[in-house]
């Protein structure tokens, strides 16, 4: 693309003083010295100096782009579009050059150039501060409600750090557009699907958080057309700190971890071992769970090593979000043990949303209340009866 000819102002007039100088300066500082200085009034004089910058380094895309910013600003929109594909085109891995011109689509309002080039920066970089403000202007250009989701997002760390950026902004309907999108691609792995339903479970969403937890994993069951409904109940997989899965919350003078020499079913079982120093009334072992309406009945096989005090292990089950529902409990084991079954049925009412499944000892009330010993347990299952 040629300029056409333009003229130089006369020397001593303070344009030209300017410009002179410019010629004879290093280019990017004059650049810059130039931007700072110009306002709309003085660009289609000043855009002489950019074009003339680039005249001398014509295989700059920093060049390149400042004299497309003069020229739009001068009202020379054709011009200006070409020197900025011309900048992206020489520049295809500087996520600085693409910011920018991002920067310049957002500003006047063209979300269909923005996108691609904002795709670029995510594409270009990983760096957090940088997404962050890519994101941003993502949502300042609408581009979900303009259909361009799926060409902003270029990669797995995009998609999964957009939804983290709207899950910070407490966007629902933005998490949940998002999601669909990691989703379909493929970029949910446990860790996001994790971070994702805790989003849902906070909202009191119930039913859709145990609906994106079951499609996550569903692949992986051994019955893909009816998954378990309470989730990892052999322990084989590794706990993933999912309310979905089992989770614990620290406690003095208690561990828990999965034990690979002990087993009921399957490979692993759950292992909490009481270090005596403390009467806990425990119930920090848990997974919630989301049931229809009917009966169920829970079923976990345990076993016992010298648990100590009257008050043995049993298992709880009792609402989880505040609705009426009275804890039904298993019968309690202490002393030792080998592997037993423990089960309790019990109904579901309607307007019973979540329900929580936990391992639990009562506090005793007597002098020998410490409580030592060692539980596994594993196969834990719930069946619907009707």
């Amino acid at each position: 693309m040629a300029f056409a000819d333009y003229y130089h102002p006369q020397a001593e007039s303070e344009l030209g003083v300017q410009l002179g100088h410019l010629y004879l300066q290093y280019d990017y500082r004059a650049m810059e010295e130039m931007l700072s200085r110009l306002d709309a009034s003085t660009f289609p004089t000043g855009r002489i100096a950019f074009i003339s910058a680039l005249e001398r380094n014509a295989g700059s895309a920093s060049r390149w782009y400042d004299a497309g910013d003069a020229l739009w600003a001068s009202g020379d929109s054709l011009r200006a579009d070409y020197s900025y594909r011309r900048a992206a085109s020489l520049a295809p891995r500087d996520a600085g050059i693409f910011f920018m011109l991002a920067d310049h689509y957002t500003t006047v309002k063209d979300p269909v150039r923005a996108v691609p080039a904002l795709a670029a920066v995510l594409r270009l970089t990983d760096d957090n501060v940088f997404s962050g403000n890519v994101f941003n202007f993502l949502e300042i250009v609408q581009a979900r409600q303009n259909g361009l989701l799926d060409s902003a997002i270029p990669n797995k760390t995009a998609g999964q750090g957009y939804l983290r950026y709207l899950i910070g902004l407490d966007d629902s309907s933005g998490v949940r557009d998002v999601w669909n999108l990691v989703r379909r691609r493929g970029y949910d792995d446990d860790q996001m699907t994790r971070d994702y339903t805790s989003f849902l479970l906070g909202k009191k969403q119930f039913d859709a958080a145990a609906d994106a937890w079951t499609a996550h994993f569903s692949s992986r069951n051994a019955d893909t057309q009816h998954p378990p409904l309470l989730f990892n109940g052999s322990f084989e997989r590794e706990l993933t700190a999912s309310a979905f899965d089992w989770s614990f919350d620290r406690a003095n003078g208690v561990s828990v971890e999965r034990d690979p020499a002990s087993h009921y079913d399957g490979a692993y079982s759950l292992r909490i071992a009481f270090s005596g120093n403390d009467n806990p009334d425990f119930h920090g072992l848990k997974q919630l769970v989301v049931l229809k309406p009917g009966r169920y009945r829970f079923q976990a096989q345990v076993r016992t090593d010298r648990i100590t005090s009257d008050e043995g292990i049993r298992f709880r089950i009792q609402a989880a979000d505040g609705s009426r529902f009275l804890p039904v409990e298993t019968p309690a084991l202490a002393g030792t043990n080998q592997w037993k079954s423990l089960a309790a049925d019990f109904d579901v009412a309607p307007g019973v949303r979540a329900l929580e499944v936990q391992l639990a000892r009562r506090r005793s009330i007597r002098i020998d209340y410490q409580l030592t010993g060692t539980v596994w347990i594993d196969a834990l299952t719930l069946t619907r009866l009707q």
